[in-house]
């Protein structure tokens, strides 16, 4: 009997990704992962008010992702298709709206996460990524487009999870007068600020002298920024470690830049430019106030969660 496949697609506020695995031989990884892929789509504009709203543009240009995904993943034949999403439509007034168009295309329900469950299925795929050495405890942090996560581990143990209205979109849209030109100080200020606020009244409290594992897009294009410098051309190769000055440092060289300007950086795509610079601010604050000079990052967020999850409950009933 073959193994089972099971399709994820993942909408997050600012991409849309597809991860494609295969329960893992014994011995060896938890999952084969047969094809990944990310689009670029902004759902989430509007996310900054006060009562946010998809807008049919958003919702449109989501729905043809998710079909093009759902075109790539079908030489695999999944046994199984999982659609989630997190902040941008969790928050969304209409979002029972673009719950309907996606089922209209897929052909199976979309699951809004919880917060809480996002933060659990994150912290359920980052622990199958080979690059933590099987560490038992860490502190998760995972940006977003809508929000922030932050997930402590103890003894392998989820013990604590927020979930913050701190995403790179939301914060741009709240902060930045002008997106697309230069990130100023007062801006910079403003976003550290709110970052700063919302951490220290979640009490979420992170693990003194501990391991900080960063997820999200804004943590992968500043690894591939970083990589890219360095000389590393495959992803594979992309040492994982990022420290708090170089991210700093690059947070310095982009700021006074237009978007347009950032979009010529190698590894900074355009449809992330706008939002780059919020992202790196809350990035360091959240290093700070973590008191680490560095995050370790990781590809393996909540699809593989997800993935995961899902495969562990299918031996359950096997």
């Amino acid at each position: 009997m073959s193994d089972p496949v099971l399709a994820v697609i993942d909408i997050g506020s600012n991409s849309i990704k597809l991860l494609v695995a295969a329960p893992g031989n014994a011995g060896g990884p938890e999952l084969r992962v047969l094809l990944q892929e990310a689009l670029e789509t902004r759902i989430s504009g509007g996310i900054g008010q006060d009562q946010s709203q998809l807008s049919d543009a958003g919702m449109a240009a989501g729905v043809q992702a998710i079909a093009r995904l759902l075109e790539l993943a079908r030489p695999f034949a999944p046994t199984q298709l999982r659609i989630v999403a997190t902040s941008a439509v969790r928050d969304a007034a209409n979002r029972a709206d673009f719950t309907a168009r996606v089922q209209a295309i897929a052909g199976t329900s979309l699951e809004i996460l919880s917060g809480d469950d996002e933060a659990r299925l994150i912290a359920r795929g980052i622990q199958t990524d080979p690059a933590l050495g099987g560490a038992q405890e860490f502190c998760i942090t995972d940006l977003g487009g809508g929000s922030l996560e932050c997930i402590r581990c103890e003894s392998g143990k989820i013990t604590q999870t927020v979930s913050l209205q701190l995403g790179a979109v939301r914060l741009t849209e709240k902060f930045v007068l002008n997106p697309r030109g230069p990130f100023t100080a007062a801006a910079r200020a403003a976003v550290a600020a709110e970052t700063l606020r919302q951490l220290v009244t979640s009490d979420f409290r992170f693990i003194s002298g501990g391991l900080v594992v960063g997820t999200g897009g804004a943590f992968t294009v500043a690894r591939a920024i970083l990589a890219h410098r360095r000389g590393f051309l495959k992803k594979e190769t992309w040492p994982a470690k990022l420290a708090r000055a170089d991210l700093a440092a690059l947070l310095d060289e982009i700021s006074p830049f237009s978007a347009t300007a950032r979009a010529q950086i190698p590894k900074l795509t355009p449809e992330r430019a706008d939002i780059m610079p919020a992202a790196l601010t809350t990035i360091l604050t959240l290093l700070d106030f973590a008191e680490t000079n560095h995050a370790l990052h990781s590809f393996n967020n909540l699809r593989f969660g997800v993935a995961a999850a899902f495969f562990t409950q299918l031996r359950g009933h096997c």
